[in-house]
């Protein structure tokens, strides 16, 4: 028996705890051969089904396959509401994830690895959905995944796990409001979506030399140019800026970067040698071209990262948005790119002011960007709050 820590007032009394192989039933999915995928047929469930969020949407995997070749136990109905578990990833970071999925038409088969978690009248789907999205199982399941590279769980391990529940009524509220947070949390990643895919369009009309701004009296800027990057950017080993311990916490306070994915690998104490004068500058990758703009002092973890700095008359800004219309294919991971091509590739280059207007357009999208990303990442943790206080 136990109380939640958060709950609606006109609840009381003691959640009921059991394990979950005890009101639970699971069904995997059948290892259907790939001869059988097809542009059209049956759909498939697949593990790229899965979502962060818990709500997903069918792929474009479908079998050529017929309800009489298949058991029906892996066979899915209009109108079935789906509460599926995803039981292999490379990663554990979609390993047991949870999917909630209505079927509005025709017949679903459910792929290998694929859970479907079936259960009698006393649950509601969208709260159990909910336990499978907290920061507790999602732990444990990491804790006893099994295998080297490809990580997965087993039946055995899901059904062992504690659940505490209330009564249905409080299951429904409690799933109700759950579900209108996911909603808001949609709405913000669909502006999010929107915002990306307008600066997108705005940034190839703007680079096309469709959408041309004016100086303050209202005249024409003087025609574009094109020049080489090399000419508009120096470029600086970062010998002097790198960090000698990898011992990072996040109760440093020096960002210590790399210009892939990652960029931020971690905060170290180190505050000598740090890149901190003629800020911003361009963090780039000579092995993989990839390119970060920094504002802020940093270390560096490689010698294999450049660090371009604007020559004087050139703003900054526009030239990493200039930088990020280029689509340039880097074949040779062990060949060093800045000097011998990357440096050599022309971009369009417009009289400085039009320059400095071109940046601060795109800048006041970034912030806005910037800003629906913090709103977005909020109402999440607001969400994985809930949770935790919820199934405590």
């Amino acid at each position: 028996m136990s109380v939640p820590a958060l709950r609606f007032k006109e609840f009381s009394g003691f959640w009921e705890e059991k394990k979950l192989g005890e009101i639970i039933q699971i069904v995997s999915g059948y290892p259907f051969s790939s001869e059988l995928f097809a542009k059209e047929g049956k759909k498939l469930v697949i593990p790229k089904n899965f979502t962060q969020t818990g709500y997903g949407n069918f792929s474009n995997e479908y079998l050529k396959f017929t309800s009489e070749e298949c058991d029906k136990k892996y066979i899915s109905n209009s109108g079935d509401l789906l509460l599926l578990l995803t039981d292999l990833n490379q990663n554990c970071e979609l390993l047991g994830k949870p999917l909630l999925l209505k079927i509005d038409d025709g017949e679903v088969l459910l792929n290998q690895r694929i859970i479907r978690i079936e259960n009698d009248v006393t649950l509601n789907k969208v709260f159990l959905m909910n336990f499978f999205l907290t920061e507790n199982y999602h732990k444990e399941i990491k804790k006893t995944a099994s295998g080297t590279t490809v990580k997965h769980s087993s039946n055995k391990i899901i059904t062992n796990l504690p659940l505490s529940f209330p009564s249905l009524p409080e299951q429904t509220k409690i799933a109700n409001f759950l579900t209108s947070v996911d909603e808001k949390i949609t709405l913000i990643t669909q502006k999010s979506d929107l915002l990306s895919q307008y600066k997108k369009g705005v940034m190839q009309q703007i680079y096309n030399q469709e959408l041309r701004f004016k100086d303050d009296d209202g005249q024409e800027f003087t025609e574009w140019k094109e020049k080489a990057l090399g000419e508009v950017l120096d470029y600086e080993q970062p010998t002097k800026y790198l960090v000698s311990s990898t011992k990072y916490s996040n109760d440093f306070k020096t960002p210590v970067l790399t210009a892939g994915k990652t960029f931020i690998l971690g905060y170290t104490d180190e505050t000598v040698g740090l890149c901190e004068q003629g800020l911003p500058v361009i963090i780039f990758d000579d092995f993989t071209t990839a390119f970060k703009f920094v504002p802020f002092s940093f270390k560096a973890k490689s010698s294999a990262m450049k660090i371009l700095r604007k020559k004087d008359g050139v703003n900054i800004n526009y030239i990493y948005s200039a930088m990020q219309q280029i689509d340039f294919q880097s074949g040779d991971e062990h060949k060093r790119y800045w000097i011998s091509e990357y440096s050599q590739i022309n971009i369009p280059y417009p009289a400085i002011k039009e320059q400095a207007k071109i940046a601060n357009f795109l800048t006041a999208i970034n912030e806005k960007i910037t800003n629906n990303h913090a709103q977005l990442n909020a109402v999440k943790q607001y969400k994985q709050g809930l949770l935790q206080q919820i199934f405590t």
